[in-house]
């Protein structure tokens, strides 16, 4: 090999290793566009096509960087479109993805950008009829890019102190608190918390855990694929609260779930 090759190959070797620490270093927020008329690409280069357009104040989750690029998740007015042969159409605008992964397009044609992906049992919102598609809102693995230079980061307001329980309210608290396992079972009920996998053990009632802010845990009952996809990842679950005779933590019976970050 000669010097010239050498010191070529030492060079891209060095770049490479650098873009793999920004990446593993890099940490989600919420971003604000600080500009009109911005666009949101599917690719991070200024010639990819344009997936939607946002404005000034408009807030975004910012996923990754690329270089000079923000990957965001897809705001719900971005166009997105499945295949209908892939999803089973149910109640009203409801749909569920019946393959095992599904490519979500920009356009209704095999040869339009990817924008998204979705998994089996996921359910999907549709807006419209596009023949052999249906146009959807974005699912929760979708995502665009936006140039840095457009977006900052939002600024978080301090927490408010919460106001002390009076007397009353707190007697009610203690009330609620201490009653029977069978008084929540069936009620709605959401959280928002990171998804675990609950590991492997004999006869086990579910698959995965969903762990919120102050540590508590909920077993979650929903087709184990769907979420495979959401391990280790916030998110927002709503379902019908289920008590286990024997079990420590509650479960929670899936009927929807939303990627956070």
């Amino acid at each position: 090999m000669s010097l010239k090759s050498f010191a070529v190959t030492v060079a891209f070797i060095l770049l490479c290793g650098f873009g793999i620490c920004a990446a593993e270093d890099f940490v989600p927020f919420r971003g604000v566009v600080i500009s009109d008329g911005i666009h949101i690409r599917s690719d991070s280069t200024v010639t990819a096509p344009v997936i939607c357009d946002v404005g000034k104040g408009d807030s975004l989750e910012v996923l990754a960087q690329l270089y000079e690029w923000y990957r965001v998740k897809l705001p719900r007015m971005a166009p997105s479109f499945v295949r209908k042969d892939l999803v089973a159409k149910e109640a009203g605008s409801t749909a569920k993805i019946i393959k095992e992964r599904v490519n979500v397009r920009l356009e209704p044609n095999e040869s339009s950008p990817i924008i998204g992906r979705a998994v089996k049992g996921e359910e999907i919102n549709i807006v419209a009829d596009a023949q052999g598609w249906y146009k959807i809102e974005p699912v929760a693995k979708s995502s665009g890019w936006i140039h840095r230079r457009f977006v900052q980061k939002a600024v978080q307001p301090a927490p408010a102190e919460p106001a002390p329980l009076t007397q009353r309210e707190t007697k009610e608290t203690q009330k609620e608190s201490s009653g029977t396992p069978e008084k929540l079972d069936g009620r709605s009920f959401s959280v928002e918390g990171i998804v675990r996998p609950q590991g492997i053990f004999f006869n086990r009632k579910a698959t995965h855990k969903i762990v919120d802010s102050s540590g508590n845990e909920y077993l979650l009952r929903c087709n184990k694929q769907t979420l495979n996809q959401f391990n280790n990842y916030r998110v927002r679950l709503s379902g019908i609260l289920r008590t286990l005779p024997g079990y420590t933590h509650p479960l929670i019976e899936v009927k929807k779930i939303e990627y956070l970050e």
